[in-house]
Parts: structure tokens; C-alpha cells; sequence
């Protein structure tokens, strides 16, 4: 479904994703750890076409390097950004709207979202700025769902959150996985990600380092050493 070809990222003439490939099949939750700065983030900007890039980027049979962000939106890729940039001073009704597509199926695909949060529907009146982290994050995820994308890009989903948090959060990305919604998925919490995901790359520096399945980078001793803090 995604495929990155030697992408490149610069800022101000700094170069800081170095030549990275990276490829998500239809269905398949793919994770991208590393420490700060390693280019994570970058990345998805990249793909988003929010970050300037050289390479190549393709999404099916469409080429994004090159087009603007809201046209690669309407393509089928939404974002869920680190932070989760919801409108504060807006409801959370009004937020959800902003998500929806205008379209004969969107009244009934607005009651499945809010019967998948039921803390939404309850705040649906509420400003999105009186919402604790958690709710806000799932408002930022219920909102890129209404767009009924075929790839879910998260930044950082658990940044910031209370433990129990993290776990309501990832209990829902795994109904998500359950369901067949192909994910590219970036965490700082290497273990988690590597659990939870199909596959991982693991970057520092701008270049991946290692990449597996769960089962290979569970048994790499650099990474183990390195990323989870374990001994092999």
C-alpha cells in the first residue's frame, strides 16, 4: 500500500532522514522506533507531504512526493499527529464534523465512531480544550477515522499519557488491527511498539538500523541492548 524509496529529508539544508526505504502492505500494522531526533517524525511529515523531501513516496498506484498535504488527505491518508492538534476552542462534536466526509453514508458512519468512543459521545457538547489528554488523543483518532482512510499514520499516540491511558488507547488500536486498518505507527516506547506491531524499523540518526518482525528484533542483541534495556 506505502512505499518509501530512498527519502530523503532536509531542513534549512541539513539533511536529516538519510536514504530511507520503507514499505506497509495492505492490512499490516508497521511501527518505527528510535530515541529523539533519530527522524521518526520527519518521516511522516515526509509522507504527508508536510516536511520537504526527495525520493520517492508511493500510495497504490498514486506518486505523493510532490502534492499537498490535503490532496494526499482525499487520497485515503490520514494523520493523527504528535501533540494531536485538535481545534481546543471548538467542541468535540464540531471536531468530529471537521473529520467526516460529506457523503450519503457519513450520519451512520458518525454513530458507529461515537459508539467505538462513548466518552465522545458523552463530551460530544463539551470544548475539546476541557478534555483530559487521554479523551483528547481519542478525539484525534476518532477524527482521522471519520475520514475513512486506508492508512492510519500515528505520531506518538501515547506521548504524555497516564499509564491506564496508554492502555485504553492501545486496546482501541488493536480492535483497529483486529478490523483490518493498515497503521504506520511511531513510538518512542520501543517494547509496546515491537509487541503490538507486525513489523518495526528501528532508526537513529536518520537511517534505520535494523528492521524485523517481532520475533527477529525480539532476538537482535543490538537492539535488545540498545532499545529495550535488556541483556540478551
Amino acid at each position: 500500500m506505502l512505499e518509501l524509496r530512498d527519502v530523503r529529508v532536509s531542513y534549512s539544508g541539513i539533511e536529516v532522514v538519510h536514504g530511507v526505504d520503507l514499505g506497509v502492505g495492505r492490512g499490516e500494522v508497521v511501527g518505527m522506533i528510535g530515541p529523539n531526533g533519530a527522524g521518526k517524525s520527519s518521516i511522516l511529515r515526509s509522507i504527508c507531504g508536510l516536511a520537504p523531501s526527495s525520493g520517492r513516496v508511493t500510495f497504490g498506484d498514486r506518486v505523493l512526493t510532490g502534492l499537498p498535504p490535503e490532496q494526499i488527505a482525499r487520497l485515503g491518508l490520514a494523520l493523527v499527529p504528535e501533540g494531536r492538534h485538535i481545534f481546543k476552542t471548538l467542541t468535540v462534536a464540531e471536531n468530529l464534523r471537521l473529520g467526516a466526509r460529506q457523503e450519503t453514508e457519513a450520519v451512520e458512519l458518525m454513530e458507529r465512531t461515537l459508539s467505538r468512543f462513548p466518552i465522545l459521545r458523552e463530551r460530544a457538547g463539551q470544548r475539546a480544550d476541557r478534555l483530559s489528554g487521554g479523551e483528547q488523543q481519542q478525539l484525534a483518532i476518532a477524527r482521522a477515522l471519520l475520514g475513512r482512510p486506508k492508512l492510519l499514520v500515528l505520531d506518538e499516540p501515547s506521548l504524555g499519557l497516564a499509564p491506564k491511558m496508554i492502555d485504553v488507547i492501545y486496546e482501541l488500536l488493536g480492535e483497529l488491527r483486529e478490523e483490518g486498518v493498515t497503521m504506520l505507527l511511531v513510538e518512542q516506547n520501543a517494547a509496546r511498539t515491537i509487541d503490538f506491531c507486525d513489523r518495526c524499523l528501528v532508526l537513529s540518526t536518520g537511517r534505520v538500523r535494523a528492521q524485523g518482525s517481532r520475533g527477529e528484533l525480539q532476538s537482535n542483541h543490538d537492539v535488545l541492548r540498545a532499545y529495550l534495556g535488556r541483556q540478551p
